[in-house]
């Protein structure tokens, strides 16, 4: 729902149009969760939301502040309903992946946004020219130490699942590494690694 009122807001022709048809199916999904008692949920993300949307207007030159905004929308998704150590590290758990995601989509989207002028905090940081091989390893061993704090959390959780646990793992220690080596200069993942 927030993803989509966002998309109105930000984006033009098939994005806007896309968003505009969504908007009523997703609206509706979320007078649903509302009504089922998600609304404190709710005002949490809008309110996380509305933070990395004033960062992003700030447009100051920072990888993270906008990757910490988005990381604690996501901690409080991840870690919603629980207590105690267990919301602890859910919450730490969710804030490191959200950084990561955040920084790794900023860097997938670097060269479309400075083609379409618009807001990326790399584009910010190293203008319309792609950084060097030494800055976008910088980069990736940002993305690597964001990874080694998501598994430090994983490691601390319990799962009564152990098909759930391989998957978290599997993300964590094989899907993600790679992402971080495919990255490539042009700001995109190179698909052919």
């Amino acid at each position: 729902y927030h993803k989509v009122l966002d998309d109105l807001s930000d984006e033009k022709g098939f994005k806007k149009l896309r968003a505009r048809l969504v908007y009523p199916f997703v609206a509706h999904s979320r007078k649903k969760a509302l009504k089922s008692g998600l609304g404190d949920l709710d005002a949490q993300i809008s309110e996380g939301l509305g933070s990395l949307s004033a960062i992003e207007k700030e447009a100051a030159p920072s990888v993270n502040a906008p990757a910490e905004a988005f990381g604690k929308i996501l901690a409080d998704i991840v870690s919603y309903g629980l207590t105690g150590t267990d919301a602890r590290v859910a919450y730490a758990l969710g804030l490191t992946v959200g950084k990561w995601i955040y920084i790794a989509d900023a860097l997938d989207d670097w060269a479309e946004d400075v083609e379409k002028g618009r807001y990326n905090p790399f584009r910010l940081l190293y203008g319309d020219t792609l950084p060097s091989e030494e800055e976008l390893e910088g980069i990736r061993s940002a993305l690597k130490n964001e990874l080694l704090s998501a598994e430090a959390a994983v490691d601390l959780m319990e799962f009564e699942q152990t098909d759930i646990k391989e998957i978290v793992l599997n993300i964590l220690y094989l899907g993600m590494p790679d992402r971080i080596e495919k990255i490539d200069t042009r700001g995109k993942t190179d698909q052919k690694k």
